[in-house]
């Protein structure tokens, strides 16, 4: 029954993480580095819908192009110290830096295709890295080569960090 208890408590873990946590996140690393380069940031939003408003008229197009890295950036780099620290002590919270790597390979392959879709002329709307492109364009094999390296690590890492081994030990398998 303990078991069970537990595994109930995945989906609410995973909806936490997916739905607050990431967004949280990457939000924060817009804002963070928006403030880094001398942007001034304007509002911070978390619903209906996530987003950071700057004021970039005193940044520059490559401050600018930091900016709309940083969402990418922040919750990789989060996931990844929450999985150092946590591996083996506090599986919830090891549990939601697993998540966040899953989710940032998935944000990691829509910005991916975003700059595929953008070179070829049908940029998607609302896209940090369709912004990115917009400021940057001969940069585009740059990002897409540490976007692809991105995710190629953190599927890597995934991997290698046995997470199926890990839950099932948690739940007495």
């Amino acid at each position: 029954m303990r078991d069970a208890l537990k595994m109930a408590g995945l989906f609410p873990a995973g909806l936490l993480t997916a739905g607050v946590l990431y967004p949280l996140l990457h939000e924060a690393g817009h804002a963070a580095v928006a403030a880094a380069v001398g942007a001034r940031v304007v509002s911070v939003e978390y619903f209906p819908l996530p987003n950071v408003l700057c004021d970039v008229g005193s940044v520059g197009a490559a401050g600018q192009v930091l900016i709309g890295l940083g969402g990418m950036v922040a919750p990789v780099g989060f996931a990844v110290l929450i999985a150092m620290i946590f591996r083996n002590r506090h599986f919830w919270l090891w549990y939601a830096g697993v998540l966040l790597k899953g989710i940032s390979v998935m944000a990691a392959c829509i910005g991916a295709a975003a700059i595929v879709m953008f070179r070829c002329g049908m940029p998607l709307a609302h896209e940090d890295f369709t912004r990115v492109m917009e400021l940057w364009p001969e940069g585009w094999i740059l990002c897409l080569t540490a976007t692809v390296l991105m995710a190629a690590a953190l599927v890597l890492d995934l991997r290698n960090g046995h997470p199926i081994r890990i839950c099932l030990k948690y739940f007495g398998g």
